[in-house]
């Protein structure tokens, strides 16, 4: 698919290279692009199977980009990091925001390594409510960076690097399971405490064997602690994630898709899988009041969770308006800063202690 004047080499694993010259633009590029994609994207048949391999292309062009060949190298890797975020068998053309958002990626990683080695992530806790009642139904534990921060990183942003996400699953595992130990210590046991897991992390050793240890190791029942698992997560790990899944929820895990609604997980996933709540993409909530195709989406999740047994859960309520909306469409469960910020424990602590007391005087 390429010219003879064309060369191709592979730079290591499935990586490789094309330098074409002569070219007046981007776009004749992205015609060699596409020639790329038609002869990958053909199937290929190995030992009677038929084996489909798809790629992602990333394009720099000199002079447009520079002059230099390993920086037009280095900004042709940039914009396949790009077309690989943006979910694969994509090509995507430098521009030189994405420097500045590779500049950013790394010094996001420099502060959030110096930050676990000074102990300094840990998790704050957003309450999830009954939209009617305003009464407590569970917590969801975010990860925050406390003290210095000039970088404002915010929690999104620790986990674009999976070996950087998977050590602070960890830490936060381990503090989530501590501060429950010590509310329960306090006089205030009922309330169960939601994580989100790095998706890599589901699949390193002993992920499932800590989680429980840590679990004994406070004396917290497996019920007191949920999971919430990304759309993103299902579709890539497939049944092995599947499988895991069902074990965890054998042995009591809550579990959660989060981000419903988002385009990666089909219907098919969310009857098969062993979840307990899914969760509505505050993209959606966003716009439920004023955006009739957000309203009907919204409207459509809620029945078809409910329908299959799922408790659902609307994220990113700001406004009483919406809290209102999304009643009127059917969904009792939501978070967001309207119903409380996410806080430390000592705080999360307090509430809870006035709410038990506030309940007691109610009784007598």
């Amino acid at each position: 698919s390429l010219r003879c004047e064309d060369h191709v080499a592979r730079l290591g694993g499935d990586e490789f290279a094309v330098l074409v010259e002569n070219v007046a633009d981007t776009a004749a590029l992205e015609v060699v692009a596409r020639r790329l994609f038609e002869r990958l994207g053909e199937d290929i048949l190995h030992r009677d199977r038929r084996i489909r391999v798809g790629a992602s292309i990333g394009i720099a062009l000199a002079p447009d980009h520079g002059r230099d060949p390993n920086e037009l190298l280095r900004f042709a890797d940039l914009a396949l990091y790009e077309a690989k975020r943006a979910g694969r068998n994509r090509m995507v053309v430098f521009t030189p925001t994405m420097e500045a958002a590779n500049r950013r990626r790394y010094e996001v990683a420099v502060a959030v390594r110096r930050a676990l080695a000074e102990n300094r992530i840990e998790p704050h806790y957003q309450p999830i409510v009954d939209l009617e009642t305003g009464d407590l139904v569970g917590l969801e534990a975010l990860c925050r960076i406390t003290g210095d921060n000039p970088l404002r990183i915010g929690p999104s942003e620790i986990f674009q690097h999976a070996e950087i996400g998977c050590v602070v699953d960890l830490r936060v595992l381990e503090r989530v399971c501590a501060d429950m130990a010590t509310w329960r210590a306090e006089g205030v046991d009922d309330v169960a405490v939601s994580i989100n897991v790095c998706d890599a992390e589901f699949w390193r050793d002993g992920f499932e064997t800590r989680l429980f240890s840590e679990l004994a190791t406070h004396g917290l029942e497996p019920a007191r602690l949920g999971i919430e698992v990304t759309e993103t997560a299902v579709v890539s790990e497939g049944e092995g994630l599947v499988r895991l899944l069902e074990r965890l929820g054998r042995r009591g895990i809550a579990l959660a898709l989060d981000d419903f609604g988002t385009g990666y997980a089909s219907l098919t996933h969310l009857k098969s899988l062993p979840i307990d709540r899914v969760k509505i993409d505050r993209s959606f909530v966003a716009d439920v009041v004023f955006d009739g195709a957000s309203r009907a989406i919204v409207e459509a999740l809620v029945r078809l969770g409910q329908a299959l047994g799922k408790q659902v859960v609307a994220e990113g309520i700001e406004t009483e308006a919406q809290r209102r909306a999304l009643l009127d469409l059917g969904c009792r469960i939501g978070q967001g800063f309207l119903l409380g910020r996410p806080e430390p424990a000592a705080a999360v602590l307090e509430a809870m202690r006035s709410t038990l007391v506030s309940a007691r005087r109610r009784v007598v």
